[in-house]
């Protein structure tokens, strides 16, 4: 911060403003004429004024250091309040996608596969992790706009999506299947949804993909997965698309109600997302990605959330 160091400690008080010096009338008369009337009060030593001026400066000087400190360790305390806020790795989620992201409904907790993943890779970039939950059709809107640092949310690496994003390394692999109810045999296929009433959550690849299967009577969109397989239930959908491990997860909450027909019929990977332009961001977040691969942790998580151990 800069200052006008002498306005300022004379707006303050700090200093004695100097004004000019008038000579008494008549004194700058050359023949000594009109001469200033003895007042009886002898004249100080110029050399005496000189010293009490220089006293009145070196008064200031201590509340001056004081106030340069004062402003000096201001300074420092925002510096580390900044230096604090950098270590926060602000992270989206659309938390309602188990076993990747969702709320413990005990603990209100944000947990699953892609929540224990990102907190080990921030403890390996010395980060802590702020989890920011949003609707998935503003999701990436709100990495654009600065809402958060990252997007983890089992969001597949698409070429449409990356032309707005940059992705990390893939850190999961899955597929699109088809889920109908359990006594249901006549759904086999992607080929066998014609004429049927398709469930999705709307902007994922499940979406996509079931907008792409031919003759298939509607494609009925929900904000989130638990929606969609509530239609599914409810008879208002005849299938649902989505991603496998979501299937196999509903499936497993809600033991013989529904089932997964056929084989995943795309293949997909999921990435973390971040702003175009945070090459370094992106570049520590690869490397925690491969530490936490190669150190065994990432089996460790896939056990815990995807296979249920």
């Amino acid at each position: 911060m800069k200052i006008g160091c002498i306005f300022y400690w004379e707006e303050m008080g700090l200093l004695e403003q100097k004004r000019p010096i008038i000579a008494p009338r008549g004194a700058a008369d050359a023949g000594g004429l009109g001469r200033r009337r003895p007042t009886g009060r002898r004249a100080e030593p110029p050399a005496r004024r000189g010293k009490a001026m220089l006293h009145e400066v070196k008064g200031a000087l201590p509340l001056r250091r004081g106030l340069i400190v004062l402003l000096l360790t201001l300074a420092l305390v925002v510096s580390a309040a900044g230096a604090a806020a950098a270590q926060t790795l602000r992270v989206g989620v659309n938390a309602a996608f188990p076993p990747f992201e969702y709320i413990d409904d005990e603990t209100g907790e944000y947990v699953g596969f892609d929540m224990a993943l990102i907190r080990e890779m921030a403890a390996r970039m010395g980060m802590e992790v702020e989890i920011i939950n949003t609707a998935w059709d503003g999701i990436i809107p709100g990495l654009l706009a600065g809402h958060y640092d990252v997007i983890i949310s089992a969001m597949t690496i698409t070429n449409e999506r990356a032309q707005a994003v940059d992705f990390s390394d893939p850190y999961f692999a899955t597929g699109q299947v088809i889920v109908v109810h359990a006594g249901d045999d006549s759904i086999q296929t992607p080929a066998d949804l014609a004429g049927k009433v398709v469930a999705v959550q709307i902007g994922t690849t499940g979406h996509f993909a079931a907008e792409r299967i031919e003759g298939v009577a509607s494609v009925d969109h929900y904000q989130f997965a638990p929606e969609a397989f509530l239609a599914l239930k409810t008879g208002r959908a005849d299938a649902v698309v989505v991603d496998e491990l979501v299937a196999i997860q509903e499936i497993r909450a809600n033991p013989g109600e529904l089932k997964v027909v056929g084989q995943p019929f795309t293949v997909e990977y999921y990435g973390i997302a971040l702003r175009k332009g945070r090459e370094d961001l992106l570049r520590a977040i690869n490397r925690a990605l491969a530490q936490v691969r190669a150190d065994g942790t990432y089996d460790e998580l896939y056990r815990t959330w995807i296979l249920g151990e």
